[in-house]
């Protein structure tokens, strides 16, 4: 399977840049212990990965389960002798897919993360990737940047824009 059809089924269910380093490496790490521990014999690589309780994870039960979903076919396509390349070359393709900078005031549920990178696929860019970052300035509101561009939505920016009128009515009915 080649890198480029890799990568597309990964972002099928992976939105944000966190989430696809995290995934990427702890596979790595799976097929480390898989392919060099002299004491691993199984095959099956989704049932090595769903094997894994939540205690022993580096990453959640979702990010585990993300990663059963891109199926035997992903999977089964890392070797001994090609794994690392393929794992490099899927980081840099990430790198280079475009990135959408969310400033939000909160942390976002993964459900509703997953929310946001769907709408973004399907009206900003297909294989664009969401780079979440947590701003209590962006109360009310977000923040993003895609390309050169920057948009504030917060309800700080609305207030700061429109000081002079809401100092005007405060005045108007403060007397």
């Amino acid at each position: 399977m080649q890198e480029t059809t890799i990568l597309n089924v990964i972002l099928r269910n992976t939105f944000t840049r966190a989430d696809f380093y995290r995934r990427v490496d702890f596979l790595r790490e799976v097929f480390e212990r898989q392919f060099f521990d002299p004491n691993a014999h199984e095959h099956d690589l989704a049932r090595v990965v769903r094997s894994f309780r939540g205690d022993d994870l580096a990453v959640g039960l979702a990010d585990r389960d993300a990663i059963v979903a891109w199926g035997e076919e992903v999977l089964s396509s890392f070797d001994r002798e090609n794994m690392q390349r393929r794992m490099l070359e899927l980081k840099r393709a990430a790198d280079a897919l475009p990135k959408f900078t969310l400033y939000v005031p909160v942390i976002l549920s993964p459900m509703h993360v997953s929310s946001l990178g769907a709408w973004c696929r399907a009206n900003v860019q297909g294989d664009v990737l969401l780079d979440m970052r947590v701003d209590s300035s962006a109360t009310g509101g977000c923040t993003f940047a895609y390309g050169s561009s920057l948009h504030d939505f917060s309800l700080s920016y609305f207030i700061r824009k429109e000081r002079p009128a809401l100092m005007r009515l405060v005045r108007a009915y403060g007397e």
